[in-house]
């Protein structure tokens, strides 16, 4: 029997399905045969599984989905789809905000590196925001963001640092108006995501994980499915959701976040920590041993 993923990446797409079905699959492959496809269109994944009709594992992480044909002696995971593909399947959707079964961050799959004995609270000295709009920032909210925070909100100075990717630019000339610290190629995420005081993110997988470590946050976002998540962590009190075209609005929430006392950063951290930290290796890991044994 093999574990056999098929995700996708690009920069409209973004990188979120990418990073989290290779996470997955470096792990599994420690101990299970595995198979890894990334950017196959459905005549590909259509005919692959007509000539596999064997017992396997599909994992499938994609943006859309349609019905696939396939063997239903073959058990498939669905990562971010809400469309019932027939018997033998489940939905994982670790970014969609209800209580339903394979719904929410016990489903993440995090980094290596987050520990979830770790004590990860950490108030900083300094007054540091850090900006981050995911692998691909398709919207382009980056540059717009800088713009916005600058390095300055009334009389209250702060470093802004930007976290980028390959696939994101920021250009000299801003770099020359505006002083931020840019940072890529990240390899320990919590060592680095802690030492901020606040984060502008958007509302994709690095939103689960900077939540993970309790960090303050404020959630920009243009993608439809990330506002209407981020809308909804709003709603439990973990941070206020602006359109990037509401600037006045934003300069005045950073103002009171940068100014909150020591105590009430701690009761933010506590209460996030509370609901995001989960080991979701783990959890996929209990599904994936218990299918391999019933199929």
């Amino acid at each position: 029997m093999k574990i056999i993923f098929f995700s996708e990446f690009s920069r409209k797409i973004g990188s979120g399905h990418l990073i989290r079905s290779q996470r997955l699959y470096y792990e599994l492959k420690k101990k299970h045969k595995t198979q890894y496809f990334l950017n196959k269109d459905n005549i590909f994944i259509n005919n692959f599984l007509k000539k596999n009709k064997g017992k396997n594992i599909y994992i499938f992480d994609l943006k859309k989905y349609k019905k696939f044909k396939r063997s239903e002696k073959n058990f498939c995971i669905y990562f971010d789809n809400k469309i019932y593909m027939g018997k033998n399947s489940i939905n994982i959707n670790p970014l969609f905000p209800d209580n339903r079964n394979y719904n929410g961050p016990k489903w993440h799959v995090y980094p290596k590196d987050f520990n979830l004995k770790k004590n990860f609270q950490k108030i900083t000295k300094k007054r540091k925001i850090l900006v981050c709009q995911g692998g691909t920032d398709p919207h382009n909210n980056i540059p717009k963001l800088i713009r916005i925070v600058k390095n300055k909100i009334k009389e209250l100075e702060f470093e802004l640092h930007v976290l980028i990717t390959n696939k994101i630019r920021t250009t000299q000339k801003l770099k020359k108006k505006y002083l931020f610290f840019e940072h890529k190629n990240i390899k320990k995420m919590s060592s680095f995501l802690k030492e901020y005081d606040h984060i502008i993110t958007g509302a994709g997988n690095i939103c689960l994980e900077i939540n993970y470590l309790g960090i303050p946050s404020t959630y920009v976002s243009s993608e439809k499915r990330e506002i209407k998540l981020a809308k909804y962590f709003e709603k439990k009190g973990f941070g206020n959701f602006f359109e990037v075209t509401e600037v006045k609005k934003i300069r005045k929430h950073l103002y009171k976040q940068l100014k909150i006392s020591k105590n009430s950063k701690i009761n933010i951290m506590k209460k996030k920590i509370k609901y995001f930290r989960h080991d979701g290796l783990k959890n996929i890991f209990k599904i994936v041993n218990k299918v391999k044994y019933e199929i």
